[in-house]
């Protein structure tokens, strides 16, 4: 990172309310951008939704032998998520071939990529992470094929 450049919130006004948002987990800004209040509805709509990922996870060996301490993994999984930008909107304890499911939204693959390989790099458990699209989505995507 450049010296000039810092991390930073980007300060949002919609209709009237200041609103901090963190643009995307990894990004430098160097602007700060006021929207009034006629501008609030507009920008809202213009506002891309985030991505929805659904985690496949299996418990390793190691993961067993400390299953006292899976729900603090879950809450840091879910703070992790937080301060890249993203949420932990579920999570499932599962019978069958995976044992949790967890539903996460993120602005970017990236972020989940990373959430993924860092929660897996701990060795409690494996993951296999799946972009999931909502029915608006696949309609806009099976409207759009030729």
């Amino acid at each position: 990172m450049h010296k000039d450049e810092v991390q930073c919130h980007v300060d949002v006004r919609l209709q009237g309310d200041l609103h901090r948002v963190n643009p995307t987990a990894l990004q430098v800004c160097r602007t700060e951008r006021r929207i009034a209040p006629s501008e609030g509805a507009v920008a809202a709509k213009r506002e891309d939704p985030m991505a929805t990922f659904i985690t496949l996870a299996r418990y390793t060996s190691q993961g067993v032998s400390k299953i006292k301490d899976s729900p603090s993994r879950v809450d840091n999984f879910r703070n992790a998520a937080q301060k890249a930008g993203g949420s932990l909107k579920s999570m499932y304890l599962t019978l069958g071939r995976y044992d949790l499911v967890l539903i996460t939204e993120a602005p970017s693959d990236d972020v989940v990529a990373k959430l993924t390989l860092a929660t897996s790099s701990l060795g409690n458990v494996t993951t296999e992470t799946l972009r999931a699209f909502t029915e608006d989505e696949f309609r806009k995507i099976v409207a759009s094929l030729p």
